[in-house]
């Protein structure tokens, strides 16, 4: 079936010149960069049929065979095929095929080949009977560097003069090495920085010259800088647009700014003191610009004053609304409603204050497997205090965090904790490019009051099959007994734990919430005294690995321990660490997965409701887990309406492995006992595949899993030959990332 459909375009002089359909490029005789960089950054593209037309086209042919058919749906479905080919028709354009042939040789000429030659042709291929352009390429002789000779620095001070030119002799190009001008060009961008940081603030570089010597096939390079004059740093004043806010402290703000009258210029010490004025939270704007220049005869310099603008944000917030959330380290969940007030710049020195009421629901990942009414809910009542500036350490501001807290939650029913604690926090922002760039001392007190814990015992007895059952039962629960007879014991003490700690962390990601490239690492160790002496380290590290603009190699490493030095081995549920889920190993349920459960997978209807209650409040001392993730992002199809287009561009697919397990579980036989061998021997592994939306706030994602090796299992562990492959699936939903 074939349907007229003329497209046409209009030259300069309004003749008409029909336009030929464009079904198939090609690209020969390239050894050096592959067809598809190629064919990915000319403006040509290839006609693709869509799925849908050819729907449409399969209706409308057999429609038009039956004399019955209305003419009106003959009507809308010929008009629908054609307003699809006008998406997907591209055709071969005279100028299109130019800028082509001038990208091609762009792209080769900047690596070397500069005798490089592109042809094009466009006919109609005999065996395919398709439209089809090909751009034939010679690359020739690759050119190679002979010398690169810089001028306009001579008369530079020996201190700026030394470096420079330490840096060029081992940085650029060696003679004969192939011509480069990427790796060129940084070097003289380099240049081009370190002046600016020592005072050269309107430094230029002329474009480099590079004479070609086609006999020997070699480049000779020369390029001039201009350093122009060089600036100390004068005076500078702030100037604010308040928005009903009241004024900041000037010596404290004086104290962010790292401009020290009498140095030299340097553009991060400017970049750096916007950075620090934004971290206040209290401004919408900074910038900061030259006010004037002048000549200081005493001193003989030349002189830069600035100018310091700052846009105020509002000085009170008040809101209610529904939130969500993401721990740090376990990527947990979290979803509810809130209240807050948020007063900025309370005393004038950039301090705020941050109090809220908040209804919670804890890690609403476990969804997929748990009802969402048995999910553990929390109800908080919080303010939140934060110094920016406390004092200085080892050059480094050191911020202030105070946060009282209230908390009552529930487990799972009718288990609840009371919580009151005080906690301090005190950040240290370190340089962006290091590998640890925050770190935060902790300091708090807690009072912690189970409730219901003797009747939430004896309703899980209820379902227990066995004298065994009950005995585990027992054991587990025994945590929360141990803190209820604390309590009791000391006639409700008014602290029953207190941790101090601190954390390390680094995050040289692109992006928070779908990194490409970076890593991010997270230490962090605490110790508690108080119902029980105990000493605690959590480490994650991610890495992330871009293999072209649509695909990502994401891996992660989870380690966590907790060493006790007290008989008592009381901890909070927050301390504890779990196995299994949305954001752990995605071929078992949330919190589900333990090395010394061997038979999870097996078991009557009241073992999987005892075992549901226990996976709510009883976690191990012990975790190792980790991931390895293939990420692909699709991009918007050409041929496609916008608006489907545009749905594609957002989503991705991903297949990963998970490996890991939870050892030392509390109350289990094995807490304090297991073998070595079994933090080998044990780790379970997953297998799995997930689809990605894009949304503001992160992907949502669904992840579907099975267990590839499950220690879990009596028999059976591996994969091959176990006849449930497919009965055995995980689907887990999330927000974000698994990590």
């Amino acid at each position: 079936m074939c349907l007229p459909l003329c497209v046409f375009s209009q030259d300069k002089g309004g003749n008409k010149l029909s336009l030929q359909q464009l079904d198939v490029i090609k690209i020969k005789g390239n050894t050096f960069i592959g067809s598809e960089k190629l064919l990915s950054i000319i403006r040509s593209r290839p006609t693709i049929e869509s799925n849908s037309r050819s729907v449409l086209e399969y209706y409308y042919s057999n429609a038009i065979k039956n004399p019955n058919t209305p003419s009106v749906i003959l009507s809308s479905l010929r008009n629908s095929i054609i307003d699809l080919r006008k998406n997907e028709i591209q055709y071969v354009e005279k100028k299109n095929v130019a800028e082509d042939i001038q990208i091609i040789t762009g792209l080769y000429k900047i690596n070397g080949f500069h005798l490089i030659s592109v042809e094009s042709d466009f006919y109609i291929d005999s065996a395919s009977k398709k439209n089809t352009l090909v751009y034939t390429i010679e690359e020739n002789k690759r050119f190679v560097v002979d010398t690169v000779i810089v001028k306009g620095l001579e008369s530079l001070p020996k201190e700026v003069y030394v470096p420079i030119m330490e840096t060029w002799n081992s940085r650029i190009p060696q003679r004969n090495s192939p011509f480069q001008q990427d790796e060129i060009k940084k070097t003289f961008d380099n240049t081009l920085q370190f002046l600016y940081e020592n005072g050269y603030m309107y430094a230029t570089y002329e474009k480099p010259k590079v004479f070609e010597n086609t006999q020997k096939g070699t480049d000779s390079i020369t390029v001039t800088f201009d350093p122009k004059l060089r600036y100390k740093v004068g005076s500078y004043r702030f100037i604010d647009s308040l928005n009903e806010q009241k004024p900041m402290d000037e010596t404290f703000r004086r104290s962010l700014v790292q401009l020290r009258q009498g140095e030299w210029v340097k553009n991060s010490n400017i970049q750096a003191s916007i950075s620090s004025l934004y971290a206040l939270g209290v401004f919408d704007v900074v910038n900061i610009d030259t006010l004037r220049i002048r000549y200081d005869s005493v001193t003989n310099d030349h002189v830069v004053d600035f100018s310091i603008f700052s846009q105020f944000r509002k000085a009170h917030e008040f809101g209610v609304s529904p939130f969500i959330n993401r721990t740090v380290v376990d990527q947990f969940i979290n979803t509810g409603l809130e209240t807050t007030y948020l007063q900025r710049n309370l005393f004038g020195r950039g301090q705020s204050l941050n109090a809220f009421a908040r209804w919670s629901v804890q890690d609403i990942a476990r969804v997929t497997d748990i009802n969402i009414f048995d999910l553990e809910q929390e109800y908080q009542l919080s303010a939140q205090y934060f110094q920016p500036y406390l004092f200085t350490l080892l050059d480094k501001r050191v911020s202030w965090t105070l946060q009282p807290l209230f908390s009552f939650r529930t487990l799972a029913q009718p288990l609840q904790v009371q919580t009151i604690s005080l906690k301090n926090s005190f950040p240290i922002q370190l340089d962006r490019f290091t590998l640890i760039n925050n770190i935060v001392f902790d300091v708090s007190i807690e009072n912690q009051i189970p409730r219901n814990v003797i009747r939430a015992r004896d309703e899980a007895l209820r379902f227990a099959n066995t004298p065994q059952d009950s005995l585990n039962i027992k054991n587990l629960l025994d945590n929360f007994i141990v803190l209820n007879d604390y309590v009791k014991d000391n006639n409700n003490p008014l602290i029953t734990t207190a941790f101090a700690g601190f954390t390390l962390a680094g995050d040289q990601r692109d992006n928070p919430f779908s990194p490409s490239k970076g890593q991010f690492v997270n230490l962090l160790m605490e110790a508690g005294f108080g119902i029980s002496q105990f000493a605690r380290i959590q480490a994650v590290g991610t890495k992330f690995f871009p293999v072209n603009n649509q695909n990502v190699i994401a891996f992660k490493q989870r380690f966590g321990h907790t060493h006790f030095f007290s008989k008592n081995t009381y901890i909070s549920i927050d301390r504890m660490f779990f196995a299994g889920g949305s954001n752990s190993v995605r071929a078992y349920a949330s919190r589900r997965l333990h090395a010394e459960n061997a038979t999870s997978n097996s078991g009557s209807q009241e073992d999987e409701i005892t075992q549901e209650f226990l996976a709510n409040v009883i976690g191990s001392a012990t975790l190792i887990e980790g991931s390895l993730e293939w990420r692909f992002h699709f991009t918007e199809p050409d041929w496609l309406i916008p608006v489907l287009a545009r749905q594609i561009g957002y989503s991705g697919i991903t297949t990963f492995i998970d490996w890991g397990n939870s050892f030392n579980r509390y109350g289990s036989d094995q807490f304090g006992n297991t073998p070595l061998s079994d933090y080998f021997t044990k780790l379970a592994v997953g297998i799995g595949v997930g689809y990605r939306y894009d949304t503001p706030v992160g992907p949502f994602r669904v992840d579907v899993a099975t267990p590839l090796y499950d220690p879990t299992r009596e028999t059976n562990t591996f994969i091959v030959g176990r006849p449930d492959i497919f009965g055995n699936l995980s689907v887990h939903i999330g927000l974000g990332h698994a990590f």
